[in-house]
């Protein structure tokens, strides 16, 4: 009789059989005790207890820690920036210049380069959620889990980071707001980023928090 009352997941069939797959898929590849020992990570100072700089060093700093977390080597991996706004040096088929990317991974130059975008430098969190995702292009294409043809690659990459534990620090960089002021105007703009979507993160992380 009160059947129309029951709770109904908000996501498309296909976008809740994706995640289920590819987190089993996850689990395959890194195994199922990785899963259940990972540490949930939270935007605090527990977890990030350094001062915050956005200067090369300061994000080094908080790359190094980034990598623990993923489980990546920090030697494994350099650091470099570019600008959407001046001549970049390096590949510049690796960026479309309209799509407003945060970070880039690139492994052309025959190491592994993550490339943060300068403007983006302001919010250590937005920066170590750039930095959590291109860490998992490492896992999945630096070690040859995924050639990059796979269409789901990006959004997998994401969804890597919720595997690791980062998925809070992640999904919170979705949304993107913003305001401005220039001469006598101002306002205030949204915008979002990475390829799962907030709904997307929130099936994730709940899916990860029942396997757990």
């Amino acid at each position: 009789m009160f059947g129309w009352l029951q709770p109904q997941c908000p996501l498309a069939s296909e976008d809740l059989k994706w995640i289920e797959r590819r987190m089993t898929w996850l689990c395959d590849e890194f195994g199922i005790a990785r899963l259940l020992g990972i540490t949930v990570i939270l935007p605090t100072s527990e977890y990030f207890p350094e001062p915050f700089e956005s200067t090369a060093p300061g994000v080094r700093t908080l790359l190094d820690r980034t990598c623990r977390y993923m489980d990546v080597d920090p030697s494994r991996v350099q650091l470099d920036f570019f600008s959407q706004h001046k001549s970049v040096a390096f590949n510049t088929d690796l960026i479309d210049p309209r799509s407003g990317a945060a970070g880039l991974y690139d492994e052309q130059s025959g190491r592994i380069t993550i490339w943060l975008e300068t403007s983006t430098l302001s919010d250590p969190f937005n920066v170590v959620a750039t930095l959590a995702h291109e860490l998992g292009h490492v896992h999945l294409l630096g070690d040859g889990r995924l050639s990059g043809e796979e269409p789901d690659h990006e959004p997998l990459t994401d969804l890597l980071t919720v595997f690791f534990g980062l998925g809070i620090l992640t999904a919170n960089a979705v949304i993107q707001e913003a305001n401005w002021t220039s001469g006598g105007w101002s306002g205030w703009q949204v915008s979002s980023r990475g390829y799962l979507t907030a709904p997307l993160y929130g099936y994730s992380l709940a899916l990860l928090a029942w396997y757990r």
